[in-house]
């Protein structure tokens, strides 16, 4: 038999039913039930009913679907439009790589305290110079949250990636969400270097010690190649991002960084870096 929404889109379902859809009275997954609910929303005779069981839907539930690679776009969409948003979801929908960065950028500028809150918490958020760039405009944003994301936006690249690495960084991590979501958390450990190869020199923090040149006499420092030095800052930077930020790195960071993320414990990263 086919899905209950093919069956209420081909009229082949009595009133009743619908009318259960509506009230979230059926017993089907909450994937699927809100797919229907989403449709009926439409519906002359039970649109607003079904929107108030979407407003009152268990928020833990809800966020469940909505993080979801399988979420139907829909059903992202209709939460995400402005009318329908609730603020327990919205940590949900940020790392939902299946909503476009563009359309964070739109709700950064004007989004209301609890979605500034919510963007502040949110790693995806933190990974975009574009988003933080246009938070930074946010009139509900207070002056120590200006500075925090100021300083995030230093650390990060100077120079703005081409376009093209962007949108293949774009299309790439929507492909893989789901893997993204699953090592997202995981810390940046960097895997041993392929037997016969060196360790590179950004692998390990270059110590600079002190020496006595003879008793009694002044110490000196041992010199330390800049090249090192910028290798260091690379690796720390590095370890500092998390996963989804180490994917858009891989795409758009610089030749060092790709070096060092190749050598990634996440997987997804290492295949993003090959891609």
């Amino acid at each position: 038999m086919p899905p209950l929404l093919e069956l209420i889109k081909q009229n082949a379902v009595p009133a009743a039913i619908i009318r259960s859809a509506a009230r979230g009275a059926l017993s089907l997954p909450a994937l699927e039930m809100f797919q229907i609910l989403v449709y009926l929303t439409e519906n002359r005779n039970f649109g607003q009913e079904a929107a108030m069981t979407l407003a009152r839907w268990d928020p833990s539930s809800a966020s469940s679907v909505l993080a979801s690679t399988d979420a139907p776009q829909e059903v992202l969409e209709y939460f995400w439009n402005r009318k329908n948003r609730r603020p327990a979801l919205m940590p949900a929908l940020l790392e939902n790589l299946r909503i476009p960065e563009e359309r964070l950028v739109e709700m950064a500028g004007d989004g209301s305290r609890e979605i500034v809150n919510a963007m502040l918490r949110s790693a995806r958020v933190k990974s975009s110079p574009a988003v933080l760039e246009t938070l930074l405009s946010n009139p509900n944003l207070t002056e120590p949250e200006i500075q925090q994301l100021r300083a995030g936006l230093a650390g990060m690249a100077c120079e703005p990636p081409d376009p093209e690495s962007e949108a293949a960084h774009q299309a790439w991590s929507q492909e893989h969400a789901a893997e993204i979501a699953a090592e997202e958390g995981k810390p940046f450990e960097m895997t041993a270097a392929p037997e016969g190869e060196e360790e590179p020199a950004a692998a390990a923090v270059p110590v600079i010690k002190d020496r006595e040149v003879a008793a009694g006499a002044r110490a000196e420092r041992v010199p330390v190649k800049q090249a090192d030095r910028e290798k260091l800052t690379t690796l720390q930077k590095v370890s500092r991002m998390n996963v989804a930020q180490r994917v858009r790195a891989a795409f758009t960071g610089s030749k060092e960084e790709r070096a060092i993320l190749i050598r990634d414990g996440a997987n997804v990263v290492q295949n993003a870096v090959l891609a």
